[in-house]
Formats: C-alpha cells, structure tokens, sequence
C-alpha cells in the first residue's frame, strides 16, 4: 500500500525527537501492519450536511488480508467538497455506546464546510463490529478473563477499551491516506474517541507511512493514576458496561470497587494506569512526535478530574522545559460543564483544526477567556530549533555549581554552539561537540577567582531563595490542591449518596408497585373467586328453582288426577245416591199409587 507525500519537514527539523528515551512499544509497531492491510469500498452513498450541501460518502473496511468480516474495521470517508493547496485528513472518532454514524453529522460538516476529507469507524464491540463480533460489555469482558498470558504476550486485538482503538485509528488513517492522496492529517475525538485519538497520537511513528499534525480529543484527556490515587476513579468506572463489572465480580457487584477497576485496566488496558499511556506520559509522547496538540475538557467533569489533568500538564508548563517538542500545546477546560461537550468547546477544537493546517509548523495560539475557561496548560509552537548553546544550559543546570560553565567558552566555542542544529550535521555530532565543550569549560573552571566566590555565594543565596518561593508556591499549590480534591470528594461524595438514596428509592417504588401489584392480583383472584361462587349458586338457585316447579307441576298433576278422581267418586257416588233417591221415589210413589188406590177402593166400597 502507498502512502501521500509528506509534509515538507525536514529530518533536522521535525523528526520525532530521541532524547525522550520513550520505551520501545511492540503494540504500535506498524511494520507488522503496513503489508498485510487490505482496503476495500463496499458502496458509495450521498449525504446532506446541517446547511444542505451534498457530500460523497464512501463505506469502506480495512481488514488484515485473509481473515474473515469479523476482524474488519469499516468506516466511512466523507470526501470534501473543496480543496485547498494540501490535501486534509481528519480521522474523528465516536465516544461509547455510539458508532461512526452517531457522528456523521460532524464528518458532513467537515467535509462541506472545512475542506476536510473526514473519517470515523467503528470502535471495537461497537455499530457493525458489535453486530459481527460481540458488544462492548462482552468485548471487554473476554479481553478482562483471555488474557491469562498478558503479561508475557502482549498483542493486537486483546486490549479493547483504549490500545485497540488507538491501533485501528492508526490503520484506517493510513488506509484514507492512500485512498485521498493527503497531506495534513488530524486526529479528533469524544470522550472515548478522544482517549482513541490522545493514544493513536503519542504511539504513532513515521513507519506507519504518514505523519500527524494534530491531535484534539474532547472531554478524552485524563489521568487515570491521579483518578485512582485520589478516589476520583468511581465516575470513569461506571461509565463502562454495567455488564462488564457484573462479570469482572462473578455477579456479586453491579458498581467496581477499586480493586476490580485496577485489575480491569491493568489486563484490559496495559500501561493506562501511570503508565506509559497515561496523562503526563502520554503528553510528553505526543510533544516528542511534533504533534500540535489541543484537549478540551469541562472543568466538572468526574471522568477527568480537572485537577488531575492540571498535574498531568504540570510537567510541560514551559515552552522550553522540553528542548525537542516545538510543537504548541493547548489544554483547556469549560468551567460548569460536566461531561458533557458545548457548541463553544467543538467551535475551540474547530479553530485550533484550522489554524494547524494553515500554519502546520507554528500555529497561532488562541486566547481565552479566565471567566469562562480553565487553562491547564497553553505553550505556544517555536518555530526554529534550539540552539545547542541552550541545551549546554539545560544541561548545566542539572549540575551542581555548574549553571555558569558557558561563561568560560571562547567567542569561536560560543559562535559554534549558537548556530542551529541542522548547520553543525547530524544530531549525534551536535551532541558529541556539546559534550566536548562542556568538558573544556568545567577545566578552564577549576581556576575559581574571589569574584567567582562571590557570585556563587550570591548564585546561592538566590537560589536559596527561589527555592523557599517555590516552596511556598508548591505548599499553597498543594493546599488548593487538597482543598479542591476534598470539595470533588465530597461532590463525589455526596453524588454516590445521592445515588444510593435514589437506588434505595427505587427499590421502595419497585417494592412499593410489587406490593400493590400482588394487592390487585389478590383482588382480582377474590374477585374471580366470588364471581365464580356467585356463577355456582345462581346455578345451584336455578337447579332448585327448577326443581321446585317439577315438584310443583308434579303435584299440580297429582292434584289434579286427585280432583278429576274425586270427582268420578263424587259422581258415581251422586248418581248412586241420585239412583237410590229415584228408585226410593219411585217406590214411594208405587206405594202412594197402591196406597191411594187402596183409598179410593175403600172409598168406593163405603159409598
């Protein structure tokens, strides 16, 4: 794979400085990268920005050749609708629980109104990766128990919350170099994209094929090692997958303690805690890449304790206290925001985008406000390399009575050692003249005069001095410090309480609805039961109502053939009597007829 030109520095001038003695970091060598990367576009679409211009956006994927989809990084390049003399790369990378399109609003912008040939991928366990791989909380989870080996096999593709992320950064920006040719390339980030971008940074090196001008995370800068030495770590923690601690703890904890968040980053992220990769370190990589670099946090953020970036920056403080790093360096905090990122804070990260590419070498420094703004650390770009006469001075410095060794150099010794590195060859000769010289002012120092005696005693005096201010300085600067770490702590403090109370409230309402839940359902059960009941004696009623009127039909019957057979009787019995009275009256009658005849005939027989 090729590469785009470079920058135009020269290796005098802008090669990544060696003086820093940074470790040899196998996690970023690129060699084992740059030849078995394979780009691929997977389709073309076109997108509107926020003011309507239309902009190509390819989908592409990087992967190592012959592995299969799980192992591919896609992202989505956003080609700029302009272009200036140079040709911009910005790789803006998404916080958690979001994916490149969480932030293709940002890419659109960029492209359409910036110039920028704009980037953003999938971090691990996160939008496409997390459909053909696994979430984050399982991501991280089989990195926290995989790694029985870490310690002696430290490798690609096992450190997921930072290492990984910062690699791919490195990949696919080598990738979108190739593919738009460019020339200037930037780094930006949220919060996790920013903690992506600040480690891409300070592990990046010129094998990777391109060099960085910028690096700009958003609320992405911190300092672990004061986080978890200040119990200032809860809020950084939590902030992971509920999932993960459930499993870090074998299911006893939902929240880490602190032992589970140090076992975690130690495994899961080596090098983070006080590391290698952490805050101070970090920065001093960064300074020694000649990488411009500009953090803008919120000065209430819990994740990223102001404080602790103040110490982390503390070391840098000075545009001269690193002989090597001309590159400016900005570290900025809101004052009232959390973790959270303002229209005001991408418009700072904005700005400082575009005044690096304008002025790649020395970029102008901005200007902020103390009433809305806290600046950790604002040290401007210089321009020319340091002289060898200074670093002789810095040198000397760290000696004892020996800050005055330059005073005994001849005018040829001075007027050599005044000149510029690149005039006097390679580095290593400047070096080894220094050295020389140093040597020869110590001998032509051994003669020490009454009036050297003097400015010694004085020198000392001096230093005496400055020594007390600065101790005094340091013990007002530790009791702000201890102030502000109790204030965050009772923050912190209180906003845990404040949690547990709502926990506990919850779990009352949760209770609360279960107990009035089970009331309903008892109800409901009674209710059934007393319909049920009811059901069962209105049947029980129409059972016996109907019974009721059988035995009444019954006995309307019986009674009825009792009436109908009473009155046969009735009658039989009248017709007998009917018959009796007629036969009686008949007899009756016979006898009165015979009597009658019997009177007539005696009747007849007086007369």
């Amino acid at each position: 794979m090729t590469t785009g030109k470079t920058d135009g520095r020269d290796d005098a001038d802008w090669a990544p400085a060696r003086s820093f003695e940074l470790e040899a970091d196998d996690l970023f060598d690129a060699r084992r990268w740059i030849d078995g990367d394979v780009d691929a576009l997977t389709r073309t679409e076109t997108r509107a920005s926020s003011s309507g211009a239309s902009v190509v956006v390819e989908r592409r994927e990087v992967r190592r050749e012959g592995d299969d989809e799980s192992s591919a990084v896609p992202y989505a390049l956003a080609r700029a609708r302009r272009r200036d003399d140079t040709v911009a790369l910005l790789v803006y990378m998404h916080c958690t629980g979001s994916s490149k399109e969480g932030v293709f609003e940002h890419l659109l912008r960029y492209a359409s109104e910036d110039g920028w040939h704009a980037v953003s991928f999938d971090a691990p366990g996160h939008g496409e990766r997390a459909e053909t791989d696994a979430d984050y909380a399982t991501v991280l989870s089989r990195a926290y128990y995989a790694m029985g080996e870490r310690d002696a096999v430290r490798r690609y593709g096992t450190s997921p919350f930072v290492i990984d992320g910062a690699i791919d950064c490195l990949r696919v920006t080598r990738a979108a170099v190739h593919v738009t040719g460019a020339t200037r390339v930037a780094l930006a980030g949220e919060s996790l994209g920013g903690m992506y971008a600040t480690c891409a940074a300070a592990g990046w090196s010129p094998a990777w094929g391109f060099t960085i001008d910028a690096c700009a995370p958003m609320i992405g800068f911190s300092y672990f090692q004061y986080g978890l030495a200040n119990e200032q770590w809860f809020a950084r923690a939590v902030s992971l997958p509920t999932a993960l601690w459930i499993r870090v703890s074998k299911g006893e904890r939902e929240a880490p303690s602190l032992e589970d968040a140090r076992a975690f980053y130690a495994r899961a992220c080596p090098d983070l805690c006080g590391g290698s990769r952490d805050g101070d370190r970090a920065l001093t990589a960064i300074r020694a890449n000649k990488i411009h670099f500009c953090a803008v946090n919120g000065s209430e953020d819990a994740r990223n304790p102001l404080q602790g970036v103040r110490e982390a920056c503390a070391r840098h403080d000075a545009p001269n206290k690193y002989r090597d790093a001309l590159s400016q360096c900005v570290v900025v905090a809101r004052k009232g925001v959390g973790h959270d990122i303002t229209d005001e804070m991408r418009d700072v990260v904005r700005r400082f985008l575009r005044r690096v590419r304008e002025a790649p070498r020395a970029p102008e420094m901005e200007t902020f406000d103390n009433s809305e703004w806290d600046v950790a650390l604002a040290v401007p770009a210089t321009s020319t390399p340091e002289s060898c006469l200074a670093k002789l001075k810095h040198w000397a410095e760290n000696e004892d009575d020996a800050s005055y060794y330059a005073s005994y150099l001849d005018e040829d010794d001075r007027a050599y050692l005044s000149r510029p590195v690149s005039t006097i060859g390679a580095r290593s000769t400047g070096v080894d003249a220094v050295e020389r010289l140093l040597a020869k002012a110590k001998r032509h120092a051994e003669y020490v005069s009454s009036h050297d005696v003097a400015r010694r005693e004085k020198a000392t005096r001096d230093a005496a001095a400055r020594a007390d201010a600065e101790r005094a300085y340091r013990d007002t600067m530790e009791a702000e410090r201890r102030a502000a770490a109790r204030d965050a702590e009772a923050l912190e403090a209180r906003r845990i309480r404040d949690a547990r109370e709502d926990e506990v409230a919850r779990r009352q309402a949760d209770e609360a609805l279960a107990r009035a839940r089970g009331s309903r359902e008892a109800m409901e059960s009674a209710r059934k039961e007393e319909e049920v009941a009811r059901a069962k004696k209105e049947e029980e009623g129409s059972r016996r109502a109907a019974g009721v009127a059988r035995v009444r039909e019954l006995l309307s019957r019986r009674t009825a053939t009792q009436e109908v057979a009473r009155r046969r009787v009735m009658e039989r019995v009248s017709d007998k009597i009917l018959e009796k009275k007629t036969s009686i009256h008949d007899r009756l009658r016979r006898v009165k007829g015979a009597h009658e005849a019997r009177q007539r005939e005696d009747d007849e027989e007086y007369m």
